[in-house]
């Protein structure tokens, strides 16, 4: 007769993806409880209230939409030719007029938002989390999300020696932006690291990047102990992904990349949203916008994947663009180009999947729930007012937008066959009996929706 035996798993987070081996019978152990509290986590159904400072909607026929420094708004460029609509292009078809306006002070894009001057937001959910307790609960200005753009492959956490694990980071103190696209990077870090944030020291900055930035405090203040970086703030601190600052040619001494989002692929969503007054009114609008988009992103990842290289007249043009949109933020064509190639597109397979798929544990219902019960755990929210998706046909989003990929497209295997046990972040044992075909969220935990991926750093965020 065969008896049941107890069974363990080892698994090991790398740099390079997922191990699972096998171990010994072991007692059963419950993971240290890192989510917000159960209040902070139950949905609550929306009493729609006005807000004071919330004004009505006072937009012309040409939309102001905001943009972001990050690659996944290359596609917006090309979806609008530029900064204003121009003749030909996939919004121009749809008859739309946009005027792309720079949105980088979250703050102000929120300000805007709730003055009525733009029906738009441009952010990550995370960061649409964390504004909810502003423009959350009024039926004007509730935010319905309703485009994924991209996931991130070019976010990073640099750290100083004797930092090398997510274990590490108990009792450190680590620098970021207040309102980023990194507050949620960091949940998911300790998370998995069955951390807390009373376990860490966060000093709060104004920018993610520049003189007011985590990479240039940790650089002039040898008490931080990590920052998170966008690539080119990573790369000037260390130099390069795999590399260990020297001192040397502006290098900060032993600072390394310690995780990065080319390893939690799942863990940055960047999304575009809309007020709720305006999606109920003008939803033609906002399916034409997602329609022209995803062509343009079709295109653009297209014009990439077959240009040799980044000469090819196309790719140059785009690269051209690029550098038009952002300014001096962006040099030269190389780091133009390490921009995009940061960006993981999603495209319209994608965005089925975000928002359609109930079983996608990083899809948007697990990701903007997560999301709000973050903005309450560290008081950016008062009360919980849950995101709201848009809820597109995309069928008809493929129609409109004449895209050629499928709906729901067929997926690869996340997990690695050949994975070596190399460059170890954390390390954690999952113990089960025999047959065992259920695992109790009160006895195992909460999978984190920041899932991990064995792709590598490159380019720029």
């Amino acid at each position: 007769m065969y008896r049941p035996f107890a069974k363990r798993f080892s698994a090991i987070i790398l740099a390079a993806g997922f191990v699972l081996t096998a171990g010994c019978p072991s007692k059963v152990s419950k993971p240290k409880a890192v989510a917000p509290t159960p209040a902070a986590a139950e949905s609550t159904v929306e009493t729609w209230e006005e807000r004071g400072d919330v004004k009505d909607l006072a937009v012309s026929d040409t939309l102001e939409v905001p943009y972001i420094l990050w690659g996944g708004d290359v596609a917006t460029f090309l979806a609008n030719g530029g900064e204003t609509t121009q003749p030909g292009t996939a919004f121009a078809k749809h008859g739309l007029k946009m005027k792309l306006v720079r949105g980088d002070d979250f703050a102000q894009q929120v300000k805007n938002y709730k003055d009525g001057k733009t029906p738009f937001l441009r952010g990550t959910l995370s960061m649409l989390g964390q504004a909810s307790g502003q423009i959350g609960g009024d039926s004007r200005s509730h935010p319905v999300v309703f485009l994924q753009l991209t996931w991130s492959a070019g976010d990073h956490l640099v750290a100083r020696p004797g930092c090398n694990t997510l274990g590490d980071l108990k009792g450190k103190k680590i620098a970021l932006q207040k309102g980023g696209p990194h507050v949620g990077m960091l949940n998911d870090i300790l998370h998995t690291a069955q951390l807390g944030w009373q376990d860490v020291n966060v000093v709060w900055l104004d920018d993610v990047t520049g003189e007011k930035g985590p990479a240039e405090a940790f650089r002039k203040d040898a008490g931080l102990d990590a920052c998170f970086a966008i690539t080119p703030d990573m790369l000037a601190l260390t130099g390069g992904p795999d590399a260990t600052g020297t001192g040397d040619k502006g290098t900060v001494k032993g600072a390394h990349v310690l995780v990065s989002t080319a390893q939690m692929l799942r863990s940055i969503a960047d999304v575009y949203a809309c007020r709720k007054d305006y999606f109920e009114k003008h939803k033609d609008v906002i399916e034409k916008f997602t329609a022209g988009y995803l062509k343009a992103c079709e295109e653009l990842v297209a014009t990439k994947r077959t240009s040799k290289d980044k000469t090819a007249n196309a790719y140059k043009d785009v690269l051209t663009l690029t550098r038009k949109m952002f300014g001096t933020d962006v040099r030269n064509d190389d780091e133009a180009d390490g921009l995009i190639s940061d960006a993981v597109f999603v495209g319209l397979p994608g965005n089925y999947s975000f928002f359609q798929d109930k079983g996608n544990l990083s899809g948007f219902d697990a990701k903007a729930k997560a999301a709000v019960d973050l903005a309450l755990s560290l008081k950016d929210a008062d009360r919980r007012h849950d995101l709201v998706q848009a809820n597109l046909d995309y069928s008809q989003i493929k129609k409109l937008g004449d895209l050629s990929a499928k709906v729901d497209a067929s997926r690869t295997g996340r997990f690695a066959a050949d994975a070596k046990e190399k460059g170890v972040l954390y390390s954690f044992n999952v113990y089960f009996g025999g047959n065992q075909a259920t695992f109790s969220e009160a006895k195992y935990g909460r999978i984190s929706s920041g899932r991990w991926s064995r792709r590598r750093c490159s380019g720029t965020r």
